[in-house]
């Protein structure tokens, strides 16, 4: 046990060639190896009894609290700085997987998040849910009134979807935009069509939210 430590947060190298770290617990003062799956097994009877009923799981370096044992293991990579996937086209590493899956579309010009109201694309969520906003700000933006020479149809709706509509035609087609003196669209029905779609995005958003949840609970266990 260590006795005297003055920095709860201490990382001390044990060995010459630095393969084995470890790190004092704040609570008890043992020395315990520097890896996510030792600190989380690390049997301390101070660290087990939390102040905060409501977060049981306390982070032995810097006391850190989380409501699930999840949270506490991915926490403790930040202290660990263990990196267990890394990138197939380069030298990048992460602790996390979701980030090297954002970070290898780089490499491979992936754009799978795409914008259901124009014809945004974009690498990751974040940059799909800033882009949103600006429609929030002009819920009408990306749209128009459109003419498909193979049916004689008007559509006020986006260019991508009215692409969808002529492509399945299988004909190239031709896009002709038309005036707003030509179709007199029902306003009341534009703004509903706009809220559902938006209801449709943000439910999506949060379904894939949970998907990497959900993956990130499995990554401190590998």
């Amino acid at each position: 046990m260590k006795s005297g430590a003055q920095n709860s947060q201490e990382v001390t190298e044990v060995t010459d060639d630095q393969s084995c770290r470890t790190i004092t617990c704040s609570f008890c003062l043992w020395e315990i190896e520097l890896t996510s799956a030792k600190m989380f097994e690390h049997n301390c009877l101070l660290l087990s009894k939390p102040m905060d009923p409501t977060k049981p799981y306390t982070c032995l370096a810097c006391k850190h609290t989380e409501n699930q044992a999840w949270k506490i293991k991915r926490h403790y990579l930040k202290h660990t700085q263990e990196k267990f996937y890394s990138c197939e086209h380069c030298d990048y590493k992460s602790a996390y997987l979701v980030d090297v899956k954002k970070h290898t579309r780089k490499h491979t010009g992936e754009r799978p998040y795409k914008c259901a109201l124009c014809e945004y694309a974009a690498a990751d969520k974040s940059s799909l849910l800033n882009h949103q906003k600006t429609h929030n700000k002009d819920p009408f933006r990306g749209f128009g009134f459109y003419f498909c020479s193979m049916c004689n149809q008007k559509f006020y709706t986006t260019k991508p979807k009215f692409n969808k509509h002529v492509k399945a035609h299988n004909k190239p087609g031709k896009l002709k935009k038309i005036s707003v003196d030509e179709v007199i669209p029902t306003m009341k029905k534009i703004a509903e069509d706009l809220k559902q779609e938006r209801n449709k995005i943000f439910e999506d958003l949060k379904k894939e939210a949970n998907k990497i949840a959900e993956e990130q609970k499995k990554e401190p266990n590998k």
